[in-house]
This record gives C-alpha cells, structure tokens and sequence, in this order.
C-alpha cells in the first residue's frame, strides 16, 4: 500500500511538474542493457542441467563456478550424480533431483 502511494507521487512528480524525466531514464536504460547482456552470457543452472540428465555440461558449468570462486578448475570432475528415490522405484523422471554427492 505504501510503496504503492510512493510510486503513484513519483509518476505524479515527473508527469506534471518535472520536465527533466527524460534524463533520469538514460540510466535505467544503461543498467537494462547490462542486464540483458549479463543474462545472455550466464550459464544454465546446473540444477536444471541435473534434472535434465544433462549430468556432463552440470560438471562443466560446477567448474566454471568453482573457478569464479578461485577453486581448482577440475572440481566437479569427481561428482557423481545419483538416483531420487522415484527414478530408483521405476525409472521415470523426478521433480525432485537434488541428490548429487562428491
């Protein structure tokens, strides 16, 4: 409600008594266009990829995390991926696919 309020006396403010918006939007557009661009160049979850059996470009986008956070390049190499119970039971697709150790 509040920040509602807010929102409504901003656009109030730049709709009739500033004429200057149109500069206030150059950054807006800026940090959207980085924004864009970050997204585009940023990997696919390696949850997803698991999920999705994708289980040697997961140990790849594990490695390229490990080095942004100054670990080895070769640390997910030794992972093993592992069954859910459900795929275990009769081998169909679970939702859940959080099971994966070193």
């Amino acid at each position: 409600m509040f920040g509602g309020l807010i929102y409504m006396s901003v656009c109030f403010y730049f709709a009739f008594i500033s004429k200057d918006w149109r500069y206030i939007q150059i950054p807006n557009v800026a940090f959207s266009l980085f924004g864009i661009i970050a997204l585009w160049g940023m990997p696919e979850s390696p949850r997803f990829l698991v999920s999705a059996k994708k289980y040697t470009q997961a140990k790849e986008v594990f490695n390229l995390i490990a080095s942004w956070n100054g670990l080895p390049a070769n640390t997910a190499d030794n992972f093993v991926f592992t069954k859910s119970a459900a795929e275990r039971e009769d081998d169909t697709p679970s939702e859940n696919v959080d099971e994966f150790r070193t």
